[in-house]
């Protein structure tokens, strides 16, 4: 359920400087009907010399939550949050004359456009297949995994039965994506924990195991719910 966090300037600054601009954040993921809660570790906004919000430790917030500072003076503001990939992430406003500006959050998308081309599903060649496995979890255990065969220009899904599923262009985009992304995450480790998840991709052209240790990325089901809805809507 969408949500909205009103605060108002005077009582989060101690100062008369008082204007009449606003600022909305909002705070969503890549699957906007994933109903999983949004962690953020650190969020803040300000400007050179006062504080204007802050968030310290985890938080958590709903897909579509909204920060909303009104009455905020004429200035450059910085938005600061800490990302899954256990780096700052910061972007400037500029705000005068009344403005209201809206700067949206999307948590868990990861800049993968380098890796794309480096994807097993990219460099899968004719008569080939590939199987990318995961397992991990916190309470228990859980592993789970896929496999994808080409036959000329057509591309399959192997599930554990041996029945094919051919791949539309949507659910092949949404698993490159996936890829992409995994392939981006490798090294990255500021989020350690116990429960991290552990992928093991196993393919002619790359072998490769790569632990996830950022601050909860969830391609791997953003990617099934994308596959699982096409599938749905093709039958």
């Amino acid at each position: 359920m969408k949500k909205a966090f009103l605060f108002l300037f005077p009582i989060l600054l101690l100062s008369c400087n008082k204007g009449d601009n606003s600022l909305n954040v909002i705070i969503t993921r890549v699957d906007p009907n994933c109903n999983a809660s949004i962690n953020l570790l650190f969020l803040d906004i300000k400007t050179s010399d006062s504080l204007f919000y802050k968030i310290k430790g985890y938080e958590g917030f709903d897909v579509n939550d909204t920060i909303k500072l009104i009455n905020l003076p004429d200035d450059e503001y910085e938005l600061k949050y800490f990302s899954m990939l256990g780096d700052y992430i910061s972007r400037k406003i500029k705000l005068n004359d009344g403005d209201s500006k809206t700067i949206t959050i999307v948590y868990d998308s990861i800049y993968s456009d380098n890796y794309i081309n480096k994807t097993p599903i990219y460099n899968l060649r004719s008569g080939s297949s590939y199987t990318i496995s995961r397992s991990g979890g916190c309470m228990a255990s859980m592993t789970s995994s896929y496999t994808i065969k080409r036959e000329g220009d057509n591309y399959y899904d192997i599930n554990k039965d041996g029945y094919e599923i051919l791949l539309t262009d949507k659910m092949k985009k949404a698993i490159q994506k996936f890829e992409a992304e995994l392939l981006a995450i490798k090294g990255k480790n500021e989020c350690n924990s116990t429960g991290m998840m552990t992928y093991v991709i196993n393919s002619s052209e790359l072998k490769d195991t790569i632990m996830d240790k950022t601050c909860n990325w969830q391609g791997f089901e953003n990617m099934s719910h994308i596959y699982f809805k096409e599938y749905i809507d093709n039958q």
